[in-house]
């Protein structure tokens, strides 16, 4: 007959003799046998290998994506000129402080078009006559401002326009002026009296007189003078008529161009 199907108790018996078998063969080396380094990478190194390096070249480039790189990307890395930040293009709308160097910190105040720093006008050199970054200028809290009222005393912002004229000129009339005409000035601004022959000119434009004339008087070039007729003449401050012709006589004296400095309701030192 068939034979008979081994128990449960045989299966059993067979499978832990099975279990208890090493799954490692045994393997016997000669004595004279010996082993050596080798340089070529197995199969399953080089697949790990293979898996770990697009990790590391996903971190090798930032993306533009990046938080940290967008914020670098929306600072203002604009330049302009103080005129710009004054009424310009980047007119400031907020009380605002920019400090360059050794010159006096400038804080401007816009709601009252006027600005604060300590030290005379020509101080303020530096912020005339070149570009400011947009980055560099600080938002100024209601209470610095208000305690620089106290401590530097408001000048208008036509003081700044005037500065950066003067440092501008090349020592030519503007255009639209008459070299031979007569001028006299309506006020003068806070600039030291020794600088660019500031004093010296002034004092000889309190009634209208030729250009040749002030520049003779105040012991100065026509140049300086000039650049400094320019620079009140952009701010409205000039008054002035041209030189007188033959064929026609004396000519009616040029309007007075409208002023700056009324424009902001400021009063400066009549003449």
């Amino acid at each position: 007959g068939a034979a008979a199907s081994p128990g449960i108790d045989e299966i059993l018996k067979v499978e832990a003799q099975k279990s208890a078998e090493s799954p490692i063969k045994k393997m016997r080396l000669e004595a004279d046998t010996s082993i050596a380094a080798t340089t070529t990478q197995s199969a399953r190194s080089q697949m790990r290998s293979d898996d770990a390096r697009p990790g590391l070249q996903r971190t090798a480039t930032p993306s533009n994506d990046s938080p940290n790189i967008r914020r670098v990307q929306e600072v203002d890395q604009s330049e302009h000129s103080i005129r710009d930040y004054l009424d310009g293009k980047a007119t400031i709308t907020t009380p605002s402080q920019i400090q360059l160097g050794s010159a006096p910190t400038l804080t401007l105040d816009p709601k009252n078009q006027v600005f604060h720093a300590a030290g005379g006008l020509s101080t303020l050199s530096p912020y005339c006559s070149r570009v400011l970054p947009s980055r560099d200028w600080k938002m100024c809290s209601t209470r610095e401002l208000s305690q620089l009222r106290d401590s530097e005393p408001a000048r208008p912002y036509a003081e700044l326009i005037w500065l950066q004229c003067l440092l501008k000129g090349n020592g030519r009339l503007a255009a639209h002026l008459d070299p031979g005409g007569s001028y006299r000035l309506k006020a003068t601004v806070s600039a030291e009296t020794d600088f660019r022959h500031h004093g010296a000119i002034i004092q000889h434009m309190q009634k209208l007189a030729r250009i040749n004339e002030i520049a003779a008087d105040a012991g100065t070039d026509m140049d300086s003078v000039f650049n400094l007729i320019n620079a009140y003449d952009a701010i409205g401050m000039i008054e002035w008529t041209p030189r007188q012709r033959r064929q026609t006589g004396e000519q009616p004296a040029v309007p007075d161009k409208p002023s700056l400095l009324g424009k902001l309701g400021l009063r400066f030192r009549k003449k």
